[in-house]
Parts: structure tokens; sequence; C-alpha cells
């Protein structure tokens, strides 16, 4: 849609899921990052008997990532990475398997603030790994 729509444009992925899906939540949130420059709202399914439709702010969001500094490139693993001014971001679609992710220097999980040069990303999830 960034290439094809006239100005202005707002492009927003949205997915509904269930709010304590973390790993959902990051792989909707990185497959936006890698793929587009648009937002992502993680929601409530709609069809619930109960008020829905409804948000959480996950700290993950709050990764002060920067503009992007690439487009998305494919890993050898299948995965898919684009770099930004504060950091990487890797989404690890469904069915990939776990990947291995290795930096010559220590990175910052966003995820959990663990900090270190070896992770692993599950399949259905992605990572923003913050440069110290």
């Amino acid at each position: 849609f960034e290439g094809n729509l006239r100005e202005p444009r707002v492009n927003c992925l949205e997915v509904w899921g269930d709010r304590n899906d973390l790993s959902r939540m990051r792989a909707t949130t990185t497959l936006g990052l890698v793929y587009s420059n648009g937002s992502v709202l993680y929601a409530d399914p709609n069809p619930l008997k109960t008020p829905d439709h409804l948000h959480n702010w996950y700290g993950f969001w709050n990764a002060p990532l920067g503009r992007p500094t690439g487009s998305a490139e494919v890993r050898v693993d299948g995965a898919v990475q684009r770099s930004f001014e504060g950091g990487l971001v890797i989404y690890n679609h469904e069915d990939n398997g776990s990947i291995i992710v290795e930096f010559q220097s220590e990175h910052i999980r966003a995820s959990d603030g663990l900090q270190g040069t070896h992770f692993t990303i599950n399949d259905r999830d992605g990572e923003i790994f913050l440069s110290p």
C-alpha cells in the first residue's frame, strides 16, 4: 500500500488476539516493522460477548528504534530482518522453526531487557534488538 496509494496515506496492520499471547503480539509488531513503515494495532477480537476491541500497551513498543536504515532482508535461516538507527528487528514466521541470532557485540533484547550476543527466537515470534 505504501507504494501504490496516494498521499496522504496511513497504513495500519491490525491483528486480533489474546492480550496475553505475547509471542503473537511480538510477531505482529515485528512483521509490521520489517515489511512496512506503517503502524500496528494488536486488539481483542470483535466477536467477544464482553466489551471487546480493547487494547493493552506493551513495553515492547517503547523500544527506541529510530528510523529504518534499510529494507526487509530475508535471512539464511528464513526469518526476515530490518535495520533501524537504534537496532535490528527480526520477524520469524510461523512454521519456520526456532532461529539463533548472534551478534559480534552485546545487544539488548527489547522483550525482557536481557543483554547478550546470542539469542533464540521461536517461530511465530519476533524480537527487537537494541544497540547498547
